[in-house]
């Protein structure tokens, strides 16, 4: 199967994938232009008889020249690609299509303004969350490593950079491949300058942060979970814990997924306040609207739910300030099947009091806050915004950016444990428009 584009100029295919019934798909860029010098990425769907289906070009901001490097599928037929895109500068470029071709979303990443970044390999978990990762400009650091997580609709969730040990201005991290494991563990690895001048392989593990959606309500024809013959009613098989400092808030998202065999919907009830515990429900992971009437009382409705499509609502729980130290609360969150009360399922967030937790923010910072208590690290927004959060050593020195983009307003928390730091004494710093703090961080393994 040949393919010459609409200039029959110069094409070349990057990255092919296939599907479960032999279908092939290729992407890549093609020459558009008289100019001869710009480039659309082409993504290409074939029958298992070699017989194109369709044809999705994407044209960056600047109609200039992008090249797509990969490309994965998920398990509905969509097809994601990523690569190399010119705005401003080179960026990342992240494209969903449906099954048909049709783009759903792009997403693109642009680490310092100006700078070039460039991805090279994509990923996606059960949960069609998309990975991607590559190689981007750091401000004193050349190349970098850098590794974006998108949620299913493309919106940014984190991004995690790392430099390697060279100091020389030669030295760059160029990461060419990504894998992700079934509890979302992400891998990814590269050539990374060493301290003698030489490029080394360099392979790096990451944790989920402690924000992301960890709960999943499972609402379906067949059991729960393998091996289960009923559906989960007490929250035991599904239980998230947190530990809190009194009066401080806990988050915690939760996943109403309909993987039934037909469109259905869902009523959401939940644990109300008490004993000085307050319970608060949106419907949203960040943001939304407060919820926490109807679901503390006739239940809150999920609307109608395609096949295999869900909704997130976030739950915070604050303790009272005089809570003493081992003081648990249990909040429950079902979620019932409209067309079959029979079909129900239960979460349980247990929420503990307790020394080792996250400090509260002070009092004297009401807007943005940062605080880091042993390997962990939590801040807040008040508003959608530019944030960076990033670690130093004593010298000085970049050592890790765990955070860097647009996020929602939210509470955020995160876990440093997994990530690529060595014993020692680091700063770690926030930084977003009208705001910058930095807290000592003490690694000790």
């Amino acid at each position: 199967a040949h393919y010459d584009g609409p200039e029959s100029g110069y094409d070349e295919a990057s990255a092919i994938a296939l599907d479960g019934e032999g279908n092939v798909y290729v992407t890549g860029r093609s020459k558009y232009g008289p100019a001869g010098v710009n480039y659309d990425y082409a993504t290409i769907k074939y029958n298992s008889s070699g017989v194109q289906q369709w044809v999705a070009r994407y044209v960056g901001p600047a109609s200039d020249i992008d090249k797509a490097e990969a490309i994965a599928l998920d398990d509905a037929g969509n097809v994601y690609v990523t690569g190399w895109s010119v705005g401003t500068s080179y960026d990342y470029a992240t494209v969903k299509y449906d099954s048909s071709g049709v783009q759903q979303w792009v997403a693109r990443y642009d680490g310092l303004p100006g700078d070039n970044d460039g991805a090279e390999a994509i990923a996606l978990d059960g949960e069609a969350n998309v990975y991607v990762t590559g190689w981007s400009f750091g401000s004193s650091t050349r190349k970098d490593y850098a590794t974006v997580k998108y949620d299913s609709s493309g919106v940014q969730q984190w991004v995690a950079r790392y430099d390697g040990p060279s100091y020389s201005q030669d030295s760059q991290d160029h990461a060419v491949a990504i894998a992700v494991d079934d509890t979302g563990n992400v891998y990814v690895t590269g050539r990374s300058t060493g301290l003698e001048g030489d490029d080394d392989y360099c392979t790096i593990k990451y944790s989920q942060p402690f924000y992301q959606p960890d709960n999943l309500v499972k609402n379906s024809d067949e059991p729960a979970y393998v091996g289960d013959d009923t559906y989960n009613t007490d929250g035991v098989d599904q239980t998230k814990s947190q530990m809190v400092d009194a009066d401080d808030i806990v988050v915690y998202h939760i996943s109403i997924e309909n993987d039934g065999s037909a469109i259905d919907t869902f009523e959401v009830t939940g644990t109300p306040s008490n004993a000085g515990w307050i319970i608060a429900y949106f419907d949203a992971l960040t943001g939304g609207a407060d919820i926490t009437a109807d679901v503390t009382n006739s239940g809150w409705s999920t609307g109608e739910l395609a096949q295999g499509s869900a909704t997130k609502i976030r739950v915070e729980v604050t303790p009272p300030s005089t809570a003493p130290e081992g003081a648990s609360f249990d909040v429950l969150v079902t979620s019932t099947s409209q067309g079959d009360d029979a079909k129900k399922d239960v979460v349980k967030v247990v929420t503990t009091v307790g020394t080792d937790a996250v400090e509260e923010p002070a009092e004297n910072v009401p807007v943005f806050y940062l605080d880091v208590s042993g390997m962990g690290l939590r801040y807040g927004l008040p508003q959608a915004c530019e944030v960076t959060i990033e670690i130093f050593d004593v010298s000085g020195r970049s050592a890790l950016m765990p955070v860097s983009g647009k996020l929602q307003a939210g509470s955020y928390q995160m876990d440093l444990s997994s990530m690529n730091l060595l014993n020692g004494v680091y700063f770690c710093r926030m930084q977003t428009t009208g705001f910058s703090e930095t807290e000592k961080l003490v690694v000790i393994r």
